[in-house]
């Protein structure tokens, strides 16, 4: 890596940055474990005409490998430019820089539909047995087994059939970061009395992201999970005589999640707005209390598939309150 600073005046300066970098794979995703499912498929027979009805002629066959002790390190190869300005009247900055990051792999979750589990060495049985019910007379009557001429329970042999299998794999496509960040930090001390205190701290980002990702049995072009393309902070604070209170906002834009639904469809986050409260302030120099509001407005969490009426999960996670109280030596 390279770091170079060029300080253009007494208050304004340039910074550029180079590097190579290289990150093992998260070690939860590095054990070696696997496993499958058949499908439960359900039987019952009329007890009228004694006719057996299957929910599905078929048992399908799944597998799951989100984990592998062979996945590679992530590299990227990254650079950086910023120009800073630090206000001379206060204490504060104007920072705005881009960059870039050329992404050599990643890991990501593929599902494989149909899988040839034994082609791969995966035993799997060539047929379930599945028991028969009889058919109910009545909503919410408790299900009964439907028996033969003498009395033994009836099952009905239900072939298997190969289904979908997931695995985390590197993706040796890579693809690409970039974007541009502004970022302003100020103390207005220069104002009088009580209002020296006052100060205000905002950040914007737009990034860009490609990744070449793999679906079903196809690449395409897609965001890089997790990533927004726009995000935004705001922080208002005021301190004055051991007392200190904050408003924070954080937005964030939709974006992409690293799992993939059913049928291979890509799962989205919609965009949120946070906002946050806090107070403190020191009573003397050993006690303080402090006063904490996440979430004030209960922003939910909502996913999507491919478009926003195709509703995911909508999850609230309530306001939390905190109050505190400090003591040093």
């Amino acid at each position: 890596s390279i770091n170079l600073n060029f300080k253009l005046t007494d208050d304004m300066q340039l910074r550029a940055a180079a590097a190579k970098v290289m990150g093992r794979a998260p070690i939860n995703r590095s054990a070696a474990n696997a496993s499958t499912t058949i499908e439960t498929v359900t039987a019952f027979q009329d007890r009228d005409s004694g006719e057996i009805t299957l929910s599905n002629p078929t048992a399908k066959v799944s597998g799951s490998a989100r984990n592998s002790p062979y996945l590679e390190p992530f590299y990227a190869t990254q650079y950086d430019l910023s120009w800073e300005y630090y206000f001379s009247e206060s204490e504060g900055a104007l920072v705005v820089a881009g960059f870039y990051k050329d992404i050599e792999s990643f890991v990501e979750d593929v599902e494989i539909e149909p899988y040839d589990f034994e082609a791969n060495g995966i035993v799997i049985p060539d047929n379930v047995q599945v028991p028969v019910y009889l058919t109910p007379e009545f909503t919410g009557q408790e299900a009964e087994l439907a028996r033969d001429e003498n009395g033994d329970p009836i099952f009905i042999t239900v072939p298997t059939e190969n289904g979908s299998y997931s695995t985390a794999v590197n993706n040796a496509e890579g693809g690409y970061i970039r974007g541009v960040e502004v970022a302003y930090t100020q103390i207005y001390s220069m104002l009088p009395g009580m209002f020296s205190g006052l100060g205000v701290s905002a950040s914007y980002s737009y990034t860009e992201s490609e990744i070449q990702r793999t679906l079903g049995d196809g690449v395409y072009a897609a965001n890089l999970p997790g990533l927004s393309e726009n995000v935004a902070t705001v922080t208002v604070f005021w301190e004055y005589e051991g007392f200190e209170t904050r408003l924070s906002g954080r937005y964030r834009d939709a974006f992409v999640s690293q799992q993939v639904a059913v049928n291979d469809q890509v799962v989205n986050f919609d965009e949120e707005l946070v906002i946050d409260y806090q107070a403190s302030y020191e009573i003397n120099d050993n006690w303080s209390v402090l006063f904490q509001v996440n979430n004030l407005t209960d922003e939910p969490t909502k996913s999507y598939f491919a478009s926003e009426e195709q509703t995911g999960t909508i999850q609230y996670f309530g306001t939390q309150y905190y109050l505190g109280m400090t003591y040093q030596l």
